[in-house]
């Protein structure tokens, strides 16, 4: 029935069939809850996300980790949660193990490039880092500079180079 709810966008009616299932599962289970019901944890993850109810819906599909490891999509979902809630770097790292279970996962690679070009934004190159990129100004033909490079600095080593730039 909860899978029915979800399926009709009926994300209250999802959740309370979830968590009465839930609920038996528990009792039933007393203290650890068989692999079986990984399924069981993630659609309750996915409903409490719908929901907007980001920490209980990470809280679920960690649960599911926890019964199976290796499972790609939960690590998709986790992944998922953390980009809605603005952790990019961690919502990487979980893109990155569902992508090392399952290579062909298109939502994560898509979701990947995504979180990837969102830090690209946000995150500097480095420590003091300008906001502003200079301005390149373009080379004129027959401009001659030089460059000096310090190839190796313990060994000390220097090159010059002249370059003609022509058309």
């Amino acid at each position: 029935m909860g899978v029915i709810a979800f399926q009709n966008h009926e994300w209250d009616a999802a959740e309370r069939y979830f968590r009465d299932a839930l609920d038996k599962v528990q009792v039933t289970a007393s203290i650890v809850i068989a692999d079986k019901w990984e399924p069981l944890l993630n659609n309750m993850g996915h409903t409490c996300r719908k929901l907007k109810k980001y920490d209980e819906a990470l809280a679920f599909h960690e649960r599911a980790l926890v019964l199976c490891p290796q499972s790609a999509s939960t690590f998709t979902a986790i992944g998922y949660i953390h980009s809605l809630t603005g952790n990019c770097s961690l919502a990487v790292d979980y893109f990155h193990k569902a992508l090392g279970l399952r290579r062909d996962d298109t939502f994560s690679t898509a979701m990947l490039g995504n979180v990837v070009e969102r830090l690209m934004n946000e995150v500097s190159p480095y420590e003091g880092a300008p906001n502003d990129v200079p301005p390149c100004q373009p080379l004129t033909t027959n401009t001659t500079f030089t460059y000096e490079s310090h190839v190796l600095e313990d060994m000390s080593t220097i090159a010059d180079i002249e370059m003609d730039i022509t058309d």
